[in-house]
């Protein structure tokens, strides 16, 4: 375990690795989790002990912070263990690890542990406090959040991707940097351990932190009927608006007027199946409707799932999806049983009886044949680096959020990316 560690920084900031056996996340079988946190512990006594080590940079003074007054760590974090999230808003990937933060924190409430996110933004739009704090509403961040437009602590850090975490001790020495998505035993087995150890050398501090919930603030999120709304459709045979209100868990129906007709599902975040009032969401985003059968299509993006509104019946069905987000890069499975990743938008094919998925999650198109129930990618490999479009398979796709037919064209696709 302990030679699993290595320096990622002529400065010394320690990288965890989590590949294969190489690891100090890694165990053998039948070993214990107590086990495994005492692997850990012993480490972090044998760093505390060595003569090198890398301290977190403190946070500029000029810098804004979201859900808190501006922290620093020599006078409001000393004593705690910290995990800084380096994170934009943008980025897909990031929003994948919100629930294990939220795991993290809810687990260690009660200690002196602190997340605290570091947004460093990928493009210059993405530096606005305002846009910052709306995605901090939207998916409803209770963390301490610093704006680092100029990315000074990314740079003094030596972090490189999105999203990376970097564990710091109570005495301010970076103890782990981890990045990527499925970091949840890692990171828990980490903070766990440095609770633990540096609690049995009397250096914590449960000191309270000046936080002031930016949700708290916003009026409008109690007055607005609609909280983030994410996509429209619309049924004009039948004047009628179908509004994906995203954080509200739910579809709202209106008249071409505004004025309210129905809204299908109960508003509690959840994958149920079942009449309108009963049916649950988790942040659906688009939307798509087949006329013929008075069916709307919604891309329910959180629950990592493709559903079917049915209007003559008034139920809800889950057509692809279970609730886990997927890894499968090709799909061919019936059902259920295919699993998906944060699909973003659907648009519908009527004479294929298609409807076609921009896969947010793994950067690609699909597709779900609603007379087999088959689901399945239709282009893109997966890879956001390299946008090419030399074939249907070949192309890459950055993040696509938006999609719909030509309706001059019935075989073009339109794709809306975030990052080109």
């Amino acid at each position: 375990f302990i030679q699993a560690m290595q320096f990622a920084s002529p400065k010394g900031l320690l990288n965890f690795l989590t590949g294969g056996n190489s690891s100090i996340f890694a165990t053998n079988e039948g070993e214990s989790l107590s086990s495994r946190v005492q692997q850990i512990k012993k480490y972090l006594a044998d760093f505390e002990t060595g003569g090198s080590a890398t301290y977190v940079p403190e946070f500029p003074r000029k810098l804004d912070w979201l859900n808190t007054a501006p922290l620093q760590f020599g006078r409001d974090l000393k004593g705690r263990v910290v995990v800084l999230d380096f994170w934009t808003y943008c980025c897909i990937n990031c929003m994948h690890v919100l629930p294990d933060l939220e795991f993290i924190e809810k687990k260690y409430k009660d200690k002196p542990f602190t997340v605290v996110g570091v947004h460093s933004a990928k493009f210059d739009n993405e530096k606005d406090l305002e846009a910052i704090r709306s995605a901090v509403l939207r998916y409803n961040v209770t963390h301490p959040v610093v704006n680092d437009g100029d990315m000074y602590l990314w740079r003094e850090l030596g972090v490189n991707s999105w999203p990376t975490f970097v564990v710091v001790a109570p005495n301010g020495k970076v103890l782990a940097q981890i990045s990527g998505e499925g970091h949840r035993k890692d990171l828990d087995d980490v903070v766990g351990a440095a609770l633990e150890f540096y609690d049995e050398r009397k250096l914590l501090q449960n000191n309270s932190l000046p936080l002031a919930l930016e949700k708290d603030r916003d009026s409008r999120l109690i007055t607005s009927p609609l909280k983030f709304p994410g996509k429209l459709a619309i049924d004009v045979q039948n004047n009628r608006l179908f509004i994906s209100d995203s954080n509200h868990n739910r579809i709202v129906v209106t008249n071409l007027d505004g004025e309210f007709i129905c809204q299908v599902g109960s508003s509690e975040e959840g994958l149920l199946d079942g009449q309108f009032d009963t049916a649950s969401f988790n942040r659906p985003q688009g939307l798509a409707y087949n006329f013929k059968k008075n069916i709307l299509y919604v891309a329910d993006t959180e629950n990592h799932a493709l559903r079917e509104v049915d209007f003559v019946n008034e139920t809800v069905r889950t057509l692809a999806g279970n609730g886990t987000k997927g890894s499968d890069y090709e799909g061919g499975g019936r059902g259920t049983n295919q699993v998906l990743n944060s699909p973003w938008d659907v648009c519908y094919a009527p004479l294929e009886e298609t409807v076609y998925i921009a896969m947010a999650g793994q950067h690609q198109i699909w597709k779900h044949n609603t007379l087999d129930g088959v689901t399945e990618v239709f282009s893109g490999n997966g890879s956001e680096k390299n946008l090419n479009g030399s074939s249907p398979t070949n192309t890459s796709f950055a993040q696509p959020s938006g999609i719909s037919l030509d309706p001059g064209i019935f075989c073009v696709i339109i794709i809306l990316l975030l990052f080109i």
